[in-house]
């Protein structure tokens, strides 16, 4: 975009505005506008479970910049309950709906940044209409799903409620942690038979254990046909049986919101994400996109892939936005890096898992090591797992850990190990504390 360009942001949060940060740092006279359909933005999505439980008392405290930040020190037009309805790129603007006015108007871009990040996945059954069930995606989601619960427990006069939580990811497994610290009595319903598919089926029996030690009732295997209720959830019934409950959170996965970058013509890519280069150009002239609507290429295999993070989010759009803004910048790829908490026990992965190292062709090596987080004469020590997965040269392809949260942070070691394209060797010479 040439100096003083007009770009058009849509998405407020973390791709768009670390994005248009980057630009306003390279270009000070760049007329900049950010449009969120939603009346928040810059908050840390990842905190929404512990907001939902409690441990976090109010929503403010998951955002990380206030909009004063944005639009007084950075001078960045922020747009929020705006909603872009349509993209015409022949003429080069996008039709926006202000929600709150319900006016429309035409807004010209000289570069247009698609940052619309991903929606989450509702369940194809009867019944998900039905008060009392929630997914957990946006600031809204947790606002309601803590309001329901709150609601519920004055409702029982403080007796336990019941929820049934529908998926074994990262969000599944964190929300069924934070409605038990919340009171609530808790189901998990996975229908793979473990839970955690991005790591080992044994490792994931460590996290099954966790989750029952405190209580999570596990039914593994098991699929929703039905969430059954009158106007409010009453249970859900299972292909093994049935559940009662009064709230039931879905979080089975999620999709890349796309229909702008379809309308637009960008070419799509992995998991029907929009397709991107490492500049975070999508195959429309000016045309950008960058966060949970892009795809991204794995440092392991050199294909392209789905992996939708923050973390990456944020690193797409500081890429988009240098560029943007006249730089010359890449965006290598990512490795799928992520630590899950699970009550006192945690899970960390990056690279590639065993059965994914098989799926793409490779006969991987693997080795696995138990023992403890500190020395044995230290007090407070706890049972770990450590699996690196490496391929016929020795090189590291992955990593997963399985430990105290403490503990888990030394994943950063093997992502960066494998990054370098270390061999293990390479990797027990490096000077560790």
């Amino acid at each position: 975009m040439s100096e003083g360009g007009n770009l058009v942001v849509v998405g407020g949060l973390a791709a768009g505005l670390s994005a248009a940060s980057q630009v306003r740092r390279r270009d000070p006279r760049a007329v900049i506008d950010v449009f969120e359909r939603s009346s928040h933005i810059a908050y840390g999505a990842c905190g929404l479970p512990y907001f939902v439980g409690g441990r976090i008392s109010n929503s403010d405290e998951l955002s990380v910049y206030s909009r004063d930040v944005f639009e007084q020190q950075r001078n960045i037009n922020i747009h929020t309950q705006h909603d872009v309805e349509r993209v015409d790129v022949a003429n080069k603007h996008v039709l926006v709906h202000d929600v709150v006015r319900d006016k429309k108007n035409l807004v010209e871009y000289d570069t247009l940044l698609l940052a619309t990040g991903a929606e989450a996945l509702h369940l194809p059954v009867p019944g998900v209409e039905l008060d009392g069930v929630h997914l957990l995606r946006t600031m809204d989601d947790g606002i309601a799903l803590r309001g329901q619960v709150e609601r519920n427990l004055r409702a029982r006069q403080g007796a336990r409620g019941r929820a049934i939580v529908v998926g074994g990811g990262y969000i599944g497994l964190e929300v069924a942690e934070a409605l038990k610290e919340a009171g609530v009595e808790v189901a998990l319903v996975e229908s793979r038979p473990e839970v955690l598919s991005s790591v080992d089926s044994d490792l994931a029996g460590l996290v099954h254990d966790e989750l029952e030690r405190n209580g999570i009732s596990l039914h593994l295997g098991e699929s929703v046909e039905e969430i059954v209720g009158v106007g409010q959830v009453e249970g859900v019934r299972t292909s093994t049986g049935w559940l009662e409950a009064d709230t039931v959170v879905v979080g089975v996965g999620v999709r890349p919101n796309t229909t702008l970058g379809i309308e637009a013509g960008t070419e799509l890519g992995a998991g029907g994400a929009i397709r991107v280069d490492d500049h975070m150009r999508t195959s429309v002239p000016d045309v950008f996109a960058a966060g949970d609507c892009a795809d991204t290429v794995h440092l392991c295999t050199g294909g392209r892939v789905y992996i939708p993070l923050g973390t990456t989010a944020n690193k797409q759009g500081r890429v988009a936005g240098e560029n943007i803004g006249g730089g010359a910048r890449a965006f290598r790829g990512v490795l799928g890096t992520a630590i899950v908490k699970v009550f006192k026990r945690g899970v960390a992965r990056t690279g590639l898992c065993t059965e994914e190292a098989r799926a793409v062709g490779w006969s991987p090596q693997v080795t696995t090591i138990r023992d403890r987080s500190r020395a044995h004469y230290y007090p407070g020590s706890a049972p770990v797992a450590v699996r690196l997965v490496t391929g016929p040269r020795g090189e590291l392809l992955g990593g997963q850990l399985v430990g105290p949260q403490d503990f888990l942070i030394r994943v950063n070691a093997l992502a960066a190990a494998i990054q370098a394209e270390l061999t293990v060797g390479e990797l027990r010479e490096m000077d560790f504390a």
